[in-house]
């Protein structure tokens, strides 16, 4: 189904809030929610045209009803209680029972009601009408749920595999992210409407309900979310996952545009000598916490040896280096072993790249930069070359398929990542309101260094990626640049920040160490490095 299909860009007619509550004894077994459901309503009823709740009670005390809440013996995971109220399939059942009152064309919100435990669920209601019409519209849809803590959260986790199996879901879409059903939007149409009577039906099959599961699960699997992962399967099925979705804040309840980013599209420009970037500690790493998270695209720009990292002269030769032959079938095999996508790889024979520079870039390239006493190579050159590729690699694809990046990051092939982005690096590039344009890279307290951008690991907005990554092609304006900041003119951190200024790029500082270079030291001394020597 192409969810397009299902909105017309126009003004929202009257909005309708709907929710649901239980009241405890000797009402249901369940916790009681009267007062947060009075509260909620009362905050809310002056910014939507109508209100209305249903109870436990009310559906339990009708025999037409009561099959909405009939009580499970097996308990869920971490939803407590839910198995007394029917583990939630009642939420489509009074949806469509709502949505009878409604004309075509207006929009039923229904929220969750336990304002105690989420005081958030208050925040920002005065703004709820701009807010549905914002989120109808960036999403082009009809029915909306958001996406659950985006990027940590996905479908895999959370729904069993008899759904996925019953919807008919291939392997591939169980990477999609998980969408949060505490959050129900719906303008009523003939296509949302269908919706909701299928997640009625399935919901109907207790089998598939049931926390419990009989097959051979995925191994990400953790827990069942009910009637949330049932509709997270008809949502996958029939694409909702689209790179303009939406996803609230860090998992907080705030719903308003300010508090709500999108799905980006991802992009990873993967350059430089690819050294050891098959260790299985580093794949490990950069598995966990970057390429399952991201949806990825990949572009690869490097070299024909391996080569290894001079760490400014202190580091020799080992196992992890030698100068085997790089190709294509290899750096794929490993990065899709990760989870990411692999979209272009090129790969150039250094000796013959450097002999065809001019004398002077050689000759800067073999005097290097003095450090401590060592003369080390200056590697910024090839460094910069190979960003540049890989970026001219993305910008190409993009022509090709008429499309946008939102989310661009530069990775050094020997890079490990042992800690997810801090949300305030994340959120700002991908708002969906008033996205920032910059770039972030690490720089934290004990390894601080001013006016740089720290070149092994930074990310931006397309834009501002797009330019920074093309130095290569302004290195002689960035050498006699008149800029200083301490570190030696052929540095490759002050050539960047020097690429920065002067397009008026500005450059965000990330407090915390996530990542750095694996030098193959051991997963435990890796962390300790990353936990205590630079942060």
């Amino acid at each position: 189904m192409n969810t397009k299909n299902m909105h017309s860009s126009k003004k929202i007619g009257k909005v309708h809030f709907l929710t649901f509550y239980t009241q405890g004894q000797p009402f249901d077994n369940a916790i009681p929610l009267t007062a947060e459901k009075n509260k909620l309503l009362e905050l809310i009823s002056p910014h939507v045209d109508s209100v209305s709740s249903v109870s436990f009670h009310d559906l339990k005390s009708n025999r037409d009803t009561a099959v909405y809440v009939k009580e499970f013996e097996e308990e869920a995971a971490m939803n407590f209680k839910t198995n007394s109220i029917g583990f939630l399939r009642w939420k489509p059942y009074i949806i469509l029972d709502a949505l009878k009152k409604l004309n075509y064309g207006d929009v039923l919100y229904y929220r969750d009601c336990n304002i105690s435990k989420y005081p958030d669920i208050g925040f920002g209601l005065n703004l709820t009408k701009q807010t549905l019409q914002f989120v109808l519209d960036f999403c082009e849809t009809d029915f909306f749920l958001p996406i659950e803590n985006y990027p940590f959260v996905k479908a895999k986790s959370h729904v069993k595999g008899e759904v996925f199996q019953r919807l008919g879901i291939d392997a591939n879409k169980v990477e999609d992210y998980l969408f949060n059903a505490s959050i129900v939007i719906v303008r009523k149409s003939e296509k949302s409407i269908s919706i909701l009577n299928e997640w009625l039906k399935l919901c109907m099959d207790d089998r598939l309900l049931s926390p419990l599961y009989e097959g051979i699960q995925l191994l990400d699997f953790k827990w069942n979310t009910q009637e949330q992962a049932i509709i997270n399967g008809i949502m996958i099925r029939d694409g909702f996952q689209k790179e303009n979705w939406l996803s609230m804040m860090g998992g907080r309840r705030k719903f308003t545009t300010d508090f709500l980013v999108k799905k980006p599209r991802v992009a990873v420009l993967y350059a430089g000598q690819m050294r050891n970037y098959d260790d299985p500690i580093l794949m490990k790493l950069n598995k966990e916490f970057f390429f399952d998270r991201y949806d990825c695209d990949v572009f690869v720009s490097t070299w024909n040896k391996r080569g290894f990292s001079y760490h400014h002269g202190k580091a020799k030769k080992n196992s992890h280096s030698i100068d085997d032959v790089i190709t294509q079938e290899a750096i794929h095999d490993v990065l899709s072993s990760m989870g990411a996508n692999v979209i272009s790889t090129s790969i150039e024979d250094f000796d013959d790249w450097l002999i065809n520079q001019s004398k002077g870039l050689q000759k800067l390239y073999h005097d290097g930069m003095n450090i401590d006493g060592e003369i080390v190579k200056a590697t910024s050159f090839p460094q910069l070359y190979t960003i540049f590729k890989a970026c001219e690699l993305k910008e190409k694809y993009q022509r090709e398929k008429n499309i946008k990046y939102d989310l661009v990051f530069r990775i050094r092939p020997d890079l490990a990542i042992a800690e997810d982005l801090p949300h305030e690096s994340l959120y700002p590039i991908i708002k969906a309101n008033s996205p920032l344009e910059g770039v972030f890279h690490l720089n934290s307290p004990k390894s601080f260094y001013p006016k740089r951008v720290y070149d092994i690991f930074f990310w931006g907005d397309d834009k501002s990626m797009g330019k920074i990554s093309k130095a290569w092609l302004k290195l002689n304006d960035l050498l006699n640049d008149p800029f200083d900041n301490g570190l030696p003119d052929v540095d490759c951190c002050r050539l960047l920040y020097v690429m920065a200024r002067r397009n008026k790029i500005k450059v965000i500082d990330v407090e915390r160490c996530i990542a750095n270079i694996y030098r193959n030291e051991g997963a435990e001394l890796f962390n300790k490095k990353i936990k205590e020597f630079y942060n």
